[in-house]
């Protein structure tokens, strides 16, 4: 009978070490899973720091950017203010405004020059040298005949430089000669009265005493597009001209 009683001791005390066991190795285990992060949670939070750096890092560029464009509408607004205010009170204006007006006024009514080049004269440091806003507002307060201007420089072209008629008007459009429009330029063109044969005699006359040409290279250079641009008519009317004097 003891025997037996001792034997069931035994068993009772084993089954309550086996449960203590797993009560000890059930907290251990919940108490790791806690403690250790899960992968979308350091994600998300990484995606949140990289926001934050750009919120409080914004690109270099973009604020140039920023900066450029507040200070055009700054200027605009200005420029704008100045001509709003030039219209109510004449007085207004600033002088280096006034003065730019009137020498456009003087290159559009006695140079015949084009809007255009008249501007780049007006900025130009080895010329005027008026600020842009100056030069500006003379070229939107500028009354002038383009077309007349197209044309007196046409002639001045043809009458003095004996050019062909090509090279008038490569250089009536040219943006270092006339600088006209396309449009202002065809009217000249149109309007322009010139014998051009007398032209490329004259023109002849000049190459043969400034160059020692052949009557071929003569021709060659008359007729070239990177020469006179004479038609083959006009040029051989000159050489043969230039013969007989």
């Amino acid at each position: 009978m003891r025997k037996l009683l001792l034997v069931i001791a035994i068993m009772l005390g084993l089954s309550a070490c086996t449960v203590n066991d797993k009560n000890n190795s059930k907290p251990a285990d919940t108490k790791q899973a806690e403690e250790k992060p899960s992968v979308s949670n350091v994600e998300g939070e990484d995606e949140n720091k990289e926001e934050d750096k750009k919120t409080k890092n914004p690109e270099k560029s973009s604020e140039e950017l920023e900066k450029e464009e507040l200070k055009e509408k700054s200027k605009d607004a200005e420029v704008k203010k100045t001509e709003e205010s030039a219209k109510s009170n004449p007085d207004d204006v600033p002088d280096e405004y006034k003065a730019a007006l009137v020498k456009a006024e003087e290159y559009a009514n006695s140079k015949y020059m084009s809007k255009m080049a008249i501007y780049g004269w007006l900025i130009s440091k080895d010329m005027d040298n008026y600020s842009k806003d100056a030069a500006q507002y003379a070229i939107d307060h500028l009354e002038a005949d383009w077309n007349r201007n197209a044309l007196e420089t046409a002639k001045a072209y043809a009458e003095k430089l004996f050019l062909s008629k090509k090279s008038v008007y490569r250089h009536l459009t040219w943006e270092f000669g006339g600088y006209f429009t396309k449009e202002q330029a065809d009217y000249a063109m149109e309007h322009l009265v010139v014998d051009w044969k007398e032209n490329a005699l004259n023109r002849a006359k000049e190459l043969k005493l400034n160059m020692e040409y052949n009557d071929d290279e003569l021709k060659k250079w008359l007729t070239d597009d990177e020469g006179e641009q004479f038609t083959i008519e006009e040029a051989e009317y000159a050489i043969e001209n230039l013969k007989r004097e």
